[in-house]
């Protein structure tokens, strides 16, 4: 993820910030990312993503 914002960080201002960040701050603040998928019920689900569900 840090690779990716340095190829890019021309390309927005905010960018310089978070790659000044230790690693280890880094990573607490951009390691995880969630998603929510529209129309789904709220909750996490636990399971393989290409799975149907329903």
């Amino acid at each position: 993820k840090r690779a990716a914002l340095a190829c890019h960080a021309s390309q927005t201002s905010d960018v310089g910030m978070m790659l000044q960040l230790p690693a280890e701050m880094f990573a607490q603040w951009f390691g995880t990312e969630y998603y929510i998928e529209p129309g789904r019920a709220p909750g996490i689900v636990d399971g393989w993503p290409f799975t149907d569900l329903d």
